[in-house]
């Protein structure tokens, strides 16, 4: 996990400078491989059910971390949701202004997106 940048320098994670991600945070990566692909949809169902119960079992404990690594995160996963409105309204404000048909919202499949 990444470390928390200093308060002086500009977060677009939304984590605090306060926490320690690299220390007190758990990133796990489930994956799995398989050859017939008329599984895909049932596993994907089973994949986002232990997503769920991981996420509960956490919220339970209160060790709950909103924040998702995008690298690792299911797609159906809200990754931009931890990083907070601020940096949300920075990123959106940035796609406008680079992007103002929004070509990498609408024509580039996959990967998260800010809009």
């Amino acid at each position: 996990m990444p470390k928390s940048p200093p308060e002086s320098i500009p977060n677009g994670l939304g984590i605090l400078p306060s926490v320690s991600p690299e220390k007190d945070w758990v990133n796990l990566l489930v994956t799995f491989q398989y050859i017939d692909n008329s599984l895909t949809k049932d596993l994907e169902s089973i994949m986002l059910d232990v997503i769920n119960k991981i996420d509960g079992i956490a919220k339970g404990e209160g060790v709950n971390v909103v924040y998702k690594y995008m690298d690792y995160a299911h797609w159906k996963q809200d990754v931009f949701g931890g990083y907070g409105a601020d940096a949300i309204q920075d990123m959106q404000k940035v796609a406008m202004d680079y992007d103002p048909l929004g070509m990498f919202q609408h024509q580039v499949i996959g990967g998260f997106k800010v809009f």
